[in-house]
């Protein structure tokens, strides 16, 4: 392990945010085009009636805290990967190429099992009764695209670490030319076909989640590595221990915040189905809204790490990469703030569910900014591979303040679904300021490299 020593900020500002803004604009592309499949996904089942949105909703809800996992879990590659780039030893960033693959595939069959307990664990967690048979089926389709899913997320590791952002968000991008007739097709049904109906909508995910990987690699064929399986040591133990070392803490750091949403949205599922309809519908907002941090937050720790294995100056490149974040969500701040109406409408005229996503909406507003700050904040932390004291601090912020926060202000404030989403932005406040602590704590003391 090489020490990095304290080093004065010589890097020109004007020259990062050029190299920052090249590479984060094709991730924000890459984020987007996946969130786009969520938003056309939700406003495709606004047609299918007012309990469609709840019953994707809560499948959603179950699947995503495992689906998250274990990209952070792969996620592991990511300062690995940027590190060895930058210091030019590209054995290393085949090695972590290869040993991906194999982590996801020990991740595979505990990730099924998950979506199949779905039927018991959403009574146990007491969400509407009368909509967990279809939410059990949709995450049986979901299922189904698990294993297209981590392999594009391996392939996906691996490009980015070496500055490749354009392949993954082209298919991202062009995955939802197969994601609206697919959703048509098995939702909607043709002539002789007889739709699925909100279930449809899994199994058209599913089949996406296939295809894509698929076609990335088509794509990418010759900047991927081409004989990663001759590769030495990929089952080590002891090399797979360091990965998931990495990968594990980074999983944390992402599903920590992730997971509190969802135990919102689990939470605002025990007040009733409009309740989670407005909850789904201003967290999809959001979520979309934050695919633009999570676009720099890749740059950021691309670029960090790349700085960091070529033994350069990574302080200026950091604090570029969030100044940029604040402005970019400083615009969906305003727009979430004072056109709630305009956004909400939307994705269904159900004047009830409607009525509460103006309420929760402006409530989204108000965490854009640290939201912001926090998600690019983690992605500088990731790069430089510091990511168990991040890790710690998400659950001190969310789990141990956040969360009981918004349950204490739903139940016994009369708040309701309001109480919640307040907790969500204390919980994301306090995450903004832990990470910006540790970067600058970390610009005094000096970084080892992995």
């Amino acid at each position: 392990m090489q020490q990095e020593q304290a080093v004065p900020i010589t890097l020109n500002i004007k020259s990062e945010l050029k190299v920052i803004t090249h590479l984060a604009w094709p991730a924000i592309l890459g984020m987007l085009g996946g969130q786009v499949m969520n938003i056309v996904d939700m406003l495709m089942l606004g047609r299918l009636g007012e309990d469609a949105i709840a019953i994707a909703g809560m499948g959603f809800l179950w699947s995503m805290p495992m689906i998250m996992f274990m990209i952070g879990c792969i996620r592991g590659m990511d300062p690995i990967v940027s590190q060895a780039h930058g210091a030019k030893t590209h054995s290393i960033a085949t090695l972590a190429y290869a040993r991906g693959f194999v982590i996801a595939g020990i991740l595979l069959l505990p990730a099924m099992g998950w979506h199949l307990l779905a039927p018991w664990t959403l009574k146990i967690l007491n969400q509407p009764l009368h909509l967990i048979p279809e939410a059990s089926q949709y995450c049986f389709a979901l299922m189904w695209g698990i294993p297209g899913s981590l392999a594009f997320h391996v392939q996906r590791a691996y490009l980015q670490g070496i500055t490749l952002m354009r392949p993954p968000a082209v298919v991202m991008l062009g995955a939802n030319l197969f994601n609206v007739p697919l959703n048509w097709l098995l939702m909607y049904g043709w002539p002789g076909f007889e739709g699925f109906g909100v279930i449809g909508c899994a199994w058209a995910t599913a089949l996406c989640q296939t295809i894509v990987p698929l076609w990335l690699w088509l794509r990418s064929r010759h900047q991927l590595p081409k004989a990663w399986l001759k590769e030495s040591g990929i089952c080590n133990l002891k090399g797979l221990r360091k990965q998931m070392a990495l990968g594990i803490p980074i999983a944390m750091q992402i599903c920590l915040e992730a997971w509190a949403f969802n135990v919102a949205g689990l939470l605002v599922g025990t007040l009733g189905a409009n309740e989670l309809a407005a909850h789904m519908i201003a967290l999809n907002l959001a979520t979309t809204a934050w695919m633009f941090a999570m676009g720099l937050s890749a740059a950021a720790t691309t670029r960090i790490g790349n700085l960091l294995g070529a033994a350069k100056p990574w302080h200026v490149a950091s604090w570029t990469a969030i100044t940029l974040a604040v402005a970019l969500m400083t615009l969906s701040a305003i727009l979430f703030i004072f056109y709630p109406g305009l956004l909400a409408n939307l994705y269904t005229h159900e004047s009830d569910i409607v009525g509460l996503a103006l309420i929760l909406i402006p409530i989204a507003g108000a965490f854009q900014i640290v939201d912001g700050i926090q998600s690019v904040a983690g992605g500088v932390l990731r790069g430089l591979a510091d990511v168990r004291i991040p890790a710690i601090a998400l659950i001190v912020a969310h789990w141990l303040i956040g969360l009981p926060l918004g349950a204490y202000l739903a139940h016994t404030t009369n708040l309701g679904v309001q109480g919640i989403w307040w907790g969500l932005v204390a919980g994301l406040t306090l995450t903004a300021a832990f990470f910006c602590i540790r970067i600058l704590q970390l610009t005094k003391t000096g970084v080892k490299t992995v």
